[in-house]
């Protein structure tokens, strides 16, 4: 396993220049978070990050401006302002492939947050921060830039164990971490973000039920990027306009919710393609999704997945996206 991100410093990271701390008053106001480690954001896409930091800041002031109807008022949260938290990261690089460590990072986060927000007096003489006010919360990165929680996978049937070998690249730092999490039997979840009453004891170790929206922005900070300017540019709303088409597929279990799908987009207006039964296959799928009208602007993709394939209703060969064209596998 390779070992993690590294920085100049001498047992700890020190927080870049110009990193805010969000004032109490800000804290108050806000019923959305937005979570981002810019240091690490940064090492991860070649030194980048700005167009990423200039969209969120885009984004704050269109919230609190033009935007305002939506209802939300976000807060930036830059976690490697606080030194808890960048020793937690110091100490998961060092062991990049422990799950342990990895999870230390995701409490001290948590932990950081829980300082930054209002404290509500729960009992008398008894002080909790006040994550009530929260709504939702948006991590900005994939699991090297803000790691996921590790929880123990106790299936016995398609373990995580089964995926890690697909995903062993000694040369490939970033995916060393998930590699190690998967390889010891543990799936990889946001919910601990998003839970602070609903954190629960099983016989595989803590459980947590979201009690707020949680979510994540990844891939390249270009694509990140882009898609915080588009969400800003159609005004936070989902563009259901004139000539917006749609594809939505499922079969199975799937099936229920990939018609209400389709309802609710038809409802609004979007000329919309389903496969939803039990016998498409991928030739179904290709030809839908690549259409010679061209693609559909809108897709929901309910089937089965792995980290690669996508398994159509009927199995056995299967879509296999890889860069930069698909491809069939067996």
């Amino acid at each position: 396993c390779g070992s993690g991100l590294t920085f100049p410093g001498n047992g700890t990271y020190d927080a870049p220049a110009g990193v805010l701390v969000p004032t109490a008053a800000e804290m108050a106001a806000a019923n959305t978070l937005i979570v981002v480690n810019a240091q690490r954001l940064a090492a991860v896409n070649g030194g980048e990050a700005s167009a990423v930091i200039t969209s969120l800041n885009n984004l704050v002031s269109a919230l609190n401006g033009p935007l305002g109807s939506l209802g939300l008022n976000p807060v930036i949260v830059y976690v490697e302002a606080d030194p808890a938290v960048q020793q937690a990261y110091y100490n998961w690089d060092a062991n990049y492939c422990s799950p342990d460590y990895a999870n230390d990072v995701v409490n001290a986060i948590n932990e950081y947050i829980d300082s930054l927000l209002p404290e509500v007096e729960v009992e008398p003489g008894v002080f909790e921060p006040n994550w009530a006010q929260i709504e939702s919360i948006t991590l900005i990165g994939p699991d090297s830039v803000v790691p996921f929680r590790r929880v123990v996978d106790g299936t016995l049937i398609s373990n995580e164990t089964d995926f890690a070998a697909a995903l062993y690249d000694p040369a490939n730092t970033a995916q060393s971490a998930i590699y190690g999490a998967l390889a010891a039997g543990y799936t990889l979840t946001d919910d601990f973000y998003a839970a602070y009453s609903s954190i629960f004891p099983s016989l595989n170790g803590p459980r947590a039920i979201p009690d707020w929206a949680v979510g994540r922005l990844v891939e390249s900070t270009q694509q990140i990027s882009d898609t915080i300017d588009q969400y800003v540019a159609n005004g936070g709303v989902l563009n259901t306009g004139p000539g917006v088409t749609a594809l939505s597929t499922g079969y199975d279990f799937l099936t229920d919710g990939a018609e209400r799908t389709t309802e609710v987009l038809t409802s609004a207006g979007v000329v919309t393609t389903d496969l939803i039964s039990d016998l498409w296959d991928k030739d179904d799928l290709g030809d839908s999704l690549f259409p010679a009208a061209g693609a559909p602007d809108l897709i929901s993709l309910s089937a089965h997945f792995d980290d690669q394939v996508l398994v159509p209703a009927v199995s056995g060969v299967c879509l296999l996206y890889t860069s930069p064209s698909p491809r069939d596998e067996d």
